[in-house]
C-alpha cells in the first residue's frame, strides 16, 4: 500500500492544492480526512496532497435557494449543525449522524464521502434525492454539475487534471416536502448493508414527486426510477 509514497503536501489554499495536484513529475493523489487511504490499492502514487489545512473548504452556509457545504467539512459538523433546517437540512443531518463513530465523523468529509463512492457511503443517496450540485475548481476557474452526472461518471474519470471538488450545493425545499433516511447495518458503527434516502413532494393530499436512492446493495449509489 502506497509503497512509492515519498512526499506529503499541506496546501493552505485551493490554488496551491491544484498546483501540487497538477505536478506531472510525480503521480499525486488527494486526501481530506484520509479514511479511505487504507483501501487505496495504488502503489504508483508518489505524493499526497492533504486538504485538511485548506480553510476555505470547510463551511456550512445558506442562502435563499441552497445550502452550501464546503468539500472539506467533516460530517460531524453537518450532524451537529444548528444552521441546517427544513427538509434538506433534516435529511443531511440524519444521514451524517449514522456514519460510523464520532471519531470517524470528525475525519470523513462532505466531499470525500462522495468522491470515493464506496458501496457503504451514506451521503451520496442523500445528495441524489435532494438534487444536489457539485462545484469543481481548478485553481480559480470553476464549474457546477449535477451530482447524478458526477456519480454516473465517477470522480476519477469526471474530474479534470488538477481539479478538485470545492463545494456541495443542496437545494432548499419548503412545505409539502417529506424526507427520510434509513440505514441497516450489523451495528451502529458498521458499514451499511443497505442505506436508503427518500424525498417526497406532496400537494393537495397527493404525492407529485418521489425520489428514492439506495446504496450498499448496489455497486454505486443508485436512483430507484421504477
Amino acid at each position: 500500500m502506497l509503497k512509492k509514497l515519498t512526499r506529503f503536501y499541506y496546501p493552505k489554499t485551493i490554488e496551491e492544492a491544484c498546483l501540487h495536484l497538477g505536478n506531472r513529475e510525480q503521480k499525486t493523489a488527494l486526501i481530506a480526512g484520509g479514511t479511505s487511504e487504507v483501501l487505496r490499492n495504488d502503489n504508483s502514487i508518489e505524493a499526497l496532497v492533504d486538504l485538511s489545512k485548506v480553510k476555505e473548504l470547510c463551511y456550512i452556509r445558506s442562502d435563499s435557494a441552497y445550502i452550501h457545504i464546503g468539500a472539506g467539512t467533516p460530517v460531524q459538523d453537518i450532524y451537529k449543525s444548528k444552521d441546517l433546517k427544513g427538509p434538506s437540512g433534516e435529511l443531511l443531518k440524519a444521514a451524517a449522524g449514522k456514519i460510523g463513530s464520532t471519531l470517524l465523523r470528525n475525519s470523513i468529509t462532505a466531499a470525500g464521502n462522495l468522491a470515493g463512492l464506496f458501496p457503504w457511503s451514506d451521503l451520496p443517496p442523500v445528495y441524489m434525492v435532494l438534487g444536489a450540485e457539485v462545484v469543481c475548481r481548478k485553481g480559480k476557474p470553476k464549474r457546477t454539475v449535477p451530482v447524478q452526472r458526477f456519480i454516473d461518471t465517477r470522480a476519477a474519470q469526471f474530474l479534470a487534471e488538477a481539479e478538485i471538488i470545492a463545494e456541495i450545493m443542496v437545494p432548499i425545499y419548503g412545505k409539502g416536502t417529506g424526507v427520510h433516511f434509513a440505514k441497516f447495518a450489523k451495528t451502529s458503527n458498521d458499514y451499511a448493508m443497505i442505506s436508503l434516502a427518500i424525498r417526497l413532494t406532496q400537494k393537495s393530499g397527493r404525492i407529485e414527486q418521489a425520489r428514492i436512492a439506495v446504496n450498499a446493495i448496489t455497486a454505486t449509489p443508485t436512483r430507484c426510477l421504477e
